[in-house]
């Protein structure tokens, strides 16, 4: 009778254990499906034309539910002047902007942690990088056109406080 009642609450441990572990995996799903949900407007394709005829362009696409991949370019005329290839993604319970630009870093990526983010935007933050040591996007919803604002923003090489604006416009039908 006693084994019974050990084994009885060894199942029930168990079982506890098991259902409790599954629903926690299902939170965790959950919470990283929400998180990349307000990052859907970035999805897509992105263009800002300089004053001095730098043509900059930012694609973005869904790779899966935790993973955002994107590159961008910066092009004068036909030369290409730099390049990126660009993750959002979540890692545990953050959500990380990682961009990877070829010639800078060694041509390792840089981990930028997303620190604020909502539906109009977020900002990401990395303290040891040398420049820049923050990133904001910001969209605008317009009736006829989509934009949003990127602003780097860090210490200049004389020690100081630098930042630049790029306003894109969302491309349509760019194939």
């Amino acid at each position: 009778m006693k084994i019974l009642y050990v084994m009885r609450n060894i199942f029930v441990v168990f079982a506890f254990t098991f259902f409790a572990g599954g629903c926690t995996h299902e939170n965790k799903q959950e919470a990283r499906q929400k998180s990349l949900k307000q990052f859907e407007w970035l999805l897509g394709s992105w263009e800002y034309l300089s004053e001095d005829s730098l043509l900059f362009r930012e694609a973005w696409e869904k790779q899966n539910d935790s993973i955002y991949g994107g590159f961008s370019f910066v092009k004068k005329n036909e030369d290409l002047l730099t390049s990126e290839i660009i993750s959002l993604l979540i890692m545990d319970t953050s959500v990380y902007y990682i961009p990877n630009v070829k010639g800078q870093n060694n041509d390792m990526p840089v981990r930028f942690l997303v620190t604020a983010s909502g539906e109009s935007g977020f900002t990401c933050e990395n303290p040891e990088h040398d420049f820049p040591k923050k990133i904001i996007y910001r969209y605008f919803k317009r009736s006829e056109q989509d934009s949003m604002s990127v602003i780097i923003s860090g210490p200049a090489k004389d020690g100081t406080e630098y930042s630049e604006t790029f306003v894109f416009l969302k491309m349509k039908n760019l194939k």
